[in-house]
């Protein structure tokens, strides 16, 4: 029996702290949020969400802000290629 309840409370354990970092990511997520639609609404007077962007600037094109690190998405071989295997079934 005490095998039993060793591994009960070990797996209650684990569940716990599974719990715990859930509720951690998601409120250090939210929290982030709000701060950042704040941060915006005070400064250009209309809230927007600024730390991760998606803008579109060409035929299959985008741009991708995460953090202030820009990137360039270029869609236009990825399309190609779902439509070759859509050509091929």
């Amino acid at each position: 029996m005490a095998r039993k309840i060793r591994f009960r409370q070990q797996r209650i354990y684990e569940i716990r702290i599974a719990i715990v970092l859930v509720l951690f990511v998601s409120i250090l997520f939210f929290g982030l949020f709000v701060v950042d639609l704040n941060k915006s609404y005070v400064i250009y007077g209309e809230p927007r969400l600024e730390l991760f962007k998606i803008e579109h600037f060409d035929n299959d094109m985008y741009k991708v802000n995460i953090l202030n690190s820009k990137f360039d998405l270029n869609l236009k071989y990825i399309i190609r290629d779902i439509n070759n295997i859509k050509s091929f079934f």
